[in-house]
């Protein structure tokens, strides 16, 4: 058994102590920072963690009940068998939170994070997260290279490499995801996607998608221009999504590779002006590759085929993909 070193800014639960493993009783000194000063999101969650350490509790199993009106920090490789509920929670690497973690606030974790389940208005995660089901974040969530999940549904999002989310992942604004992400669907007002994005379903991007080479999708639904490498499996392109949407005039659809493999692609232009294709050299021929159509399905007539245009790439829209900071976890 342990002495908890407790404060009133933090604290473990003072109603019955943690049971803690036998494989090592330490603390580890880790610095919080202030997090009215370091989110950077002009949230203010009440008053500053002082910026001295305080102990974390480390290399244990946690068997205490918690309580939403506290705040937790602990150390690594901590095992908590009972669901988490907490004001917010900050931990080390390899936690593992068996029943779910559920914080009000924040959650903020070092590599190797696990959880059945993850509900939180903040989130920020190292690699290699593991969640089993669904991630619920209400504001912002970053995390790491090798991020895993059921679920996610949030507001913005930034992953590292080789995400994958077995079901749905919605984002009310933003959604980014760097190489090799892989998802059932995926729903979000605006779309960057790194190489090799693998999508089995659709892509609803209402404001515009951008995703770098090796792409793939069932089909993509868009009001904004699409920017795209190399295409590997793509069956639909829709400029509107449904015909109550108001008309957008003109439309791009810029294409960094020629390299598309699907035979024919149907896109469905919905009430647009004019749509203008971007490619490397600028070629009709790319044109072959593509099936217009109105939005209602109907063959695109030809007076309407004249406005549709291949240009070679403008210079303003070559743009390379760049994997996103972690700002949670700089």
């Amino acid at each position: 058994m342990i002495t908890l070193n407790t404060h009133n800014t933090f604290k473990l639960p003072v109603r019955q102590n943690p049971v803690v493993s036998n494989k090592a009783q330490q603390h580890n000194q880790m610095e919080l920072p202030n997090y009215r000063q370091n989110v950077g999101f002009g949230i203010n969650f009440g008053a500053p963690i002082r910026k001295s350490y305080e102990e974390g509790i480390s290399n244990c199993t946690l068997m205490c009940d918690w309580d939403f009106d506290e705040k937790y920090r602990v150390g690594d490789n901590v095992r908590v068998p009972k669901e988490v509920n907490t004001l917010y929670l900050i931990a080390g690497n390899n936690f593992n939170g068996e029943k779910g973690v559920n914080a009000c606030t924040l959650v903020k974790a070092g590599d190797g994070f696990k959880a059945q389940s993850l509900r939180a208005f903040q989130v920020g995660l190292g690699n290699n997260a593991d969640i089993k089901y669904e991630v619920i974040s209400k504001f912002a969530f970053e995390a790491g290279a090798n991020f895993k999940a059921g679920y996610f549904e949030g507001d913005d999002a930034k992953l590292g490499n080789n995400a994958d989310i077995k079901g749905a992942a919605k984002a009310a604004f933003s959604f980014t995801a760097g190489d090799g992400f892989k998802v059932r669907s995926l729903e979000a007002g605006e779309a960057f996607l790194g190489n090799n994005a693998d999508i089995k379903g659709e892509v609803d991007a209402y404001f515009g998608l951008t995703a770098g080479h090796g792409f793939k999708a069932d089909s993509i639904v868009t009001r904004g221009d699409i920017t795209l490498g190399s295409i590997e499996r793509l069956n639909r392109i829709r400029m509107n999504k449904n015909t109550n949407d108001p008309p957008i005039m003109d439309r791009k659809l810029i294409l960094k590779s020629e390299n598309i493999t699907p035979e024919k692609i149907k896109v469905y232009l919905g009430g647009m002006n004019s749509l203008e294709i971007q490619t490397p050299t600028g070629n009709a021929d790319i044109l072959d590759k593509f099936e217009f159509f109105t939005y209602s399905g109907e063959e695109l007539p030809l007076a309407k085929k004249k406005y549709i245009t291949v240009t070679p790439i403008h210079e303003k829209s070559e743009e390379k993909y760049v994997e996103p900071k972690r700002g949670l976890l700089d």
